[in-house]
C-alpha cells in the first residue's frame, strides 16, 4: 500500500530530517533597515498632512491678543474694531467656541478683516469683567477704539450664527 500524500516516488522521504531556513546576519540587518525606512516614510509622510493642512494665508493673519490696552491701540491704528472674548478654563461653552467657532476659517477671515481681537480670562482679571458687566460666559463685547460698547453675544453660537450676529452689531454702529 502506497502512502497517500507527501512522499510519492520516493523511498524514504519521511525519515529524512527537515532543513531549516537560517537566517543570515545580512538579511536580518536588511529587514531592520527596511522597517525603519518604513517607520520614517509614515513619520514624514504624516508630517507633511498635518503642515499642508495648516491655516491658509487668509487666516494666518488672525491672532488673539491678551492685553486690551494693546487691542485698543492696535484698533485705532489699523480702524477696525475691538473684540473682547471673556472666558474661562473650565467654561465647556467656551471651549466648544475655542474648538469649533474660531478655529473656522470662515470666522477667522472675518474677525481678522474686522476686529483686533483680545481673550480675557475672568478668573485672572475678575475687574475687568466687573468693568464690562459679564455675568455669563462666554460673553464676546465689541467695542469701538474709543471704548464705546457696540453690542455683545453671551453664550456659544455656531460660526455662521456667530459671523451673523457680529455682522448685525457692526452694521448698527
Amino acid at each position: 500500500m502506497k502512502a497517500v500524500g507527501g512522499g510519492a516516488g520516493r523511498a524514504g522521504a519521511s525519515r529524512r530530517p527537515t532543513r531549516r531556513a537560517k537566517v543570515k546576519p545580512n538579511n536580518a540587518r536588511r529587514n531592520l533597515l527596511i522597517s525603519a525606512l518604513i517607520v520614517l516614510l509614515v513619520v514624514v509622510g504624516v508630517a507633511v498632512w498635518v503642515f499642508s493642512a495648516g491655516p491658509s494665508e487668509s487666516t494666518s493673519e488672525f491672532k488673539w491678543l491678551t492685553s486690551l490696552e494693546e487691542a485698543v491701540e492696535e484698533a485705532s491704528a489699523q480702524g477696525k474694531l475691538v473684540l473682547i472674548d471673556f472666558y474661562a478654563e473650565w467654561c465647556g461653552p467656551c471651549k466648544l467656541m475655542d474648538d469649533e467657532v474660531y478655529t473656522d476659517p470662515d470666522v477667522r477671515t472675518f474677525l481678522s478683516e474686522k476686529f483686533v481681537c483680545v481673550k480675557v480670562n475672568v478668573d485672572e482679571n475678575p475687574g475687568l469683567a466687573r468693568e464690562y458687566n459679564v455675568a455669563f460666559i462666554p460673553t464676546v463685547v465689541v467695542l469701538t477704539p474709543s471704548g464705546v460698547e457696540l453690542g455683545r453675544i453671551v453664550g456659544y453660537l455656531p460660526p455662521d450664527n456667530f459671523i451673523s450676529e457680529l455682522s448685525g452689531i457692526i452694521s448698527q454702529s
